[in-house]
């Protein structure tokens, strides 16, 4: 998926505001595997 781009309904929520995704092994987040994600329901 490229960067900045826009899928609507991706995920429902009823936590407005910005979410992180991640992995969970300390080495994959050190070098890169994670994001955020800004919520507007």
């Amino acid at each position: 998926m490229r960067s900045a781009r826009r899928i609507p309904k991706l995920l429902e929520n009823d936590g407005d505001g910005r979410w992180l995704l991640h992995c969970h092994h300390l080495y994959h987040m050190a070098t890169g595997m994670m994001t955020c994600v800004d919520y507007e329901g």
